[in-house]
C-alpha cells in the first residue's frame, strides 16, 4: 500500500510540474506546444538516467515516487506520438520526420549523459 501510495503521490507532483514547466516554457519561448512537449521529454529522459545509475532497487521508495510515479506522468510516449501524428495529419511531413527521428537519439543521449553524471557525481563525489 506505501509503495502505491508513492507512485500516486509521484504521478500528481510529475503531472503538475509537466504542466507548469510547459506554461513557462510556451510564455519564455513565445512557442507552441511542440517544443515544451520536446524539452519536458528530453529533460525526462535526462532525470530517469541519472535517477535510475543511482537507485537500482527496485522497492526502493524512491523508485516509486520519482522514476515510477513522478517521472511516468512527467514524460509520456503518447504526447510524443500525438505530437508526431499532429504534425503529419496537418501535413507538416518535415517536423514530423524530426521528431520521430531527432527526439528519441536526443533523450537516449541524455539519459546517457544522466547516468554518467549520476555515477560520477552521486556514486562516487569527488
Amino acid at each position: 500500500m506505501k509503495q502505491l501510495l508513492l507512485v500516486s503521490l509521484g504521478g500528481m507532483l510529475g503531472a503538475n510540474f509537466r504542466y507548469l514547466l510547459m506554461l513557462v516554457i510556451e510564455n519564455f519561448f513565445h512557442t507552441g506546444s511542440d517544443f515544451s512537449v520536446f524539452a519536458i521529454n528530453i529533460l525526462g529522459c535526462f532525470l530517469l538516467g541519472l535517477l535510475t545509475s543511482v537507485i537500482d532497487d527496485p522497492e526502493h521508495p524512491l523508485r516509486q515516487l520519482g522514476i515510477i510515479g513522478f517521472l511516468g506522468s512527467f514524460t509520456t510516449f503518447s504526447t510524443f506520438v500525438a505530437l508526431i501524428s499532429g504534425a503529419l495529419l496537418e501535413g507538416r511531413f518535415s517536423s514530423a520526420l524530426g521528431f520521430g527521428l531527432f527526439e528519441p537519439i536526443a533523450g537516449v543521449a541524455a539519459f546517457s549523459i544522466g547516468m554518467m553524471m549520476g555515477r560520477k557525481f552521486i556514486l562516487q563525489p569527488a
